[in-house]
């Protein structure tokens, strides 16, 4: 039927030693689905080390998220039944979940740049900022709802009696997520962890 979906995938990396103290590593992973084209992910990252106990590091990738089997073939009726009056029948608020088939793939951009560095024999400090993009991101949405301009079968009131009942969802691409955070500082025996995010759709 309609509800599997083959795929396949590959992935390959190196490192290459640019120099004793720099390191590049390449990578890259290959997916293809019945549902989507073929999508390429590329990373790369820098790191160089000017002295033993001291690394600088940068990184970028680019990955895509295929929408879930869920997420493209979901179809589920929900109901909920509701008395209104006494002695009539109830209400039936029908919900219908159902996927959708054309989502596109989320892809997401990240950018991070870092620092670790040992000092002593039980304490390492490391500060790390990456900034997140995801395009094209997948959201569960009300599309279709019940309401003084769309009551239920049934319904004994006045329309302007029903209240805003979720009627019909599905998943959406809905824009562009971007999430940030600056850095973070650790200890080998007593952890400690000081961080923050932005995230912002757009």
């Amino acid at each position: 039927g309609d509800s599997f979906r083959p795929a396949v995938r590959g992935f390959a990396e190196a490192q290459i030693a640019l120099t004793p103290k720099a390191t590049w590593t390449l990578g890259a992973r290959v997916d293809k689905f019945d549902t989507m084209e073929v999508t390429v992910s590329p990373r790369t990252s820098l790191v160089f080390r000017p002295a033993p106990r001291h690394a600088v590091r940068v990184a970028f990738n680019r990955a895509y998220r295929a929408p879930s089997l869920i997420e493209n073939f979901s179809f589920t009726r929900l109901d909920t039944f509701v008395p209104i009056i006494p002695g009539l029948p109830p209400v039936n608020f029908s919900t219908l979940v159902t996927g959708n088939r054309d989502l596109r793939p989320e892809t997401s951009r990240a950018f991070e740049a870092g620092l670790t560095s040992t000092i002593g024999v039980r304490t390492s400090v490391s500060a790390t900022a990456y900034v997140n993009s995801t395009r094209d991101f997948v959201r569960f949405y009300t599309v279709d709802s019940y309401g003084p301009s769309q009551p239920p079968p049934g319904w004994p009131l006045p329309a302007a009696f029903v209240p805003i009942v979720p009627k019909t969802l599905t998943w959406l691409n809905v824009g562009t997520v971007r999430n940030a955070a600056p850095f973070g500082v650790r200890k080998t025996r007593t952890s400690l962890l000081l961080s923050g995010s932005l995230r912002r759709v757009t």
